[in-house]
């Protein structure tokens, strides 16, 4: 309709230019005819956009005999395949194209480079879905622009071009660093905003005295000069168990007796594969517990390592211990991708570990969480009063 043609016509004697302009023609048509009819439409197909389309027609004679059928039609690219489009990460990409041919060209595949450079690089390892095929490609520099294209033994396609994300480590992620502001220990070179990532409960527990559940040590799981890892014991303070912690944030402000504000997560827009480091934890039983976790009293305590990704407006999570406010794992629409490692048992000394990180969705990241916490159920008063975890070495896998 939007050609021009009528949705019904009259073969006989039709003087329609419409119709021809549009690409549609036949012949043997005339009164009388017996010997059938032929319409084509090759020259309407060449006038429509690459896509799928479905026609019915419906054939009508002067004894009212009715003749229908259906066909569908599918316009592809004159090119054996085409470019799609391309999902960048910091060191590697997946690449995403069509072949258009009914069987599958030869030499498929795909072809990258730098943006600016001569030569390019073929990757035939493919996934084929159907029609649709895709690649990883690896090893590739962070923050760079990149041009690919799909090809053929015959020819080559579109070009579409990308830009890998960063892979970018955090500061301070091997926790060697460390500032003491009156009472309070902190896992940074010092306070400014250049150098503040990390922080802990500390402030909260030394509201009376100087505690610090969370403070550096010698025992490293790296030996060197100047090398410290970090300590955290869950510690009884006055009439609360305050459980050694580690995060990435900042603490806000004691909220009474019943808990506190803190604020997590740093601006952070890359997109690990997962957090490696050291831990080592000396677990005893929990002998704080407080709703809803009273029944766990007497049970071995837990250590908890946990790594979120986001894009929470505000840049971080505010954190109310007072208020049962914390993070929903689980339902967060927010949440990119999420990671964790527990541990109830007695390591014996530093343990190698790895997080991989599950992603959810493809959008980018703006903030990054990290938290360390030698008493999982700390936040709700929950856990077992001497429990130690060390912590060294993080670094972010890309």
């Amino acid at each position: 309709s939007e050609l021009g043609i009528p949705e019904s016509v009259e073969l006989v004697g039709c003087t329609d230019q419409n119709i021809a302009n549009a690409g549609i023609t036949w012949s043997g048509v005339e009164e009388g005819a017996t010997d059938g009819l032929a319409i084509d439409f090759t020259a309407l197909f060449s006038k429509l956009e690459v896509g799928s389309y479905a026609f019915e027609i419906d054939v009508l004679d002067k004894q009212y005999q009715l003749v229908e059928r259906e066909f569908a039609v599918e316009i592809i690219p004159d090119v054996e395949t085409t470019s799609l489009e391309a999902d960048p990460w910091g060191r590697h990409a997946f690449l995403y194209g069509i072949y258009n041919t009914a069987q599958q060209p030869s030499g498929m595949g795909f072809e990258y480079k730098k943006s600016g450079d001569a030569s390019w690089t073929k990757v035939t390892d493919i996934t084929l879905d159907g029609k649709n095929y895709s690649a990883r490609i690896t090893e590739l520099d962070p923050r760079t622009e990149y041009v690919f294209r799909t090809v053929s033994d015959k020819e080559s396609s579109n070009e579409i071009s990308f830009v890998t994300l960063g892979a970018d480590q955090i500061e301070n992620m091997s926790f060697d660093s460390w500032y003491k502001n009156g009472k309070h220990y902190y896992p940074d070179a010092d306070l400014s905003s250049e150098h503040f990532w990390w922080d802990s409960g500390n402030e909260g527990a030394n509201t009376v005295s100087e505690v610090n559940p969370t403070s550096p040590t010698d025992v490293v799981a790296v030996s060197g000069e100047g090398k410290q890892a970090a300590r955290l014991e869950t510690k009884y303070v006055i009439i609360k168990l305050a459980a050694g912690s580690l995060f990435l944030g900042d603490f806000g402000s004691v909220q009474g007796l019943s808990g506190a504000s803190l604020n997590f997560g740093r601006p952070y827009d890359c997109k690990p594969l997962s957090l490696k480091g050291y831990y080592s934890y000396a677990p005893v039983a929990i002998d704080r517990a407080e709703a809803p976790y009273e029944n766990m009293k007497g049970e071995m305590d837990i250590c908890n390592i946990y790594v979120v990704l986001a894009d929470w407006p505000s840049g971080s999570f505010a954190v109310n211990t007072s208020t049962g406010t914390f993070i929903d794992f689980e339902n967060d629409p927010n949440i990119i991708a999420y990671g964790s490692l527990e541990d109830n048992t007695n390591t014996g000394g530093y343990k190698q570990f790895e997080i991989e990180l599950e992603y959810r969705n493809n959008r980018q990241p703006t903030c990054c969480v990290i938290v360390c916490a030698a008493s999982k159920y700390g936040d709700y008063f929950t856990g077992g009063v001497g429990s130690v975890l060390l912590v060294d070495e993080f670094e972010f896998t890309f």
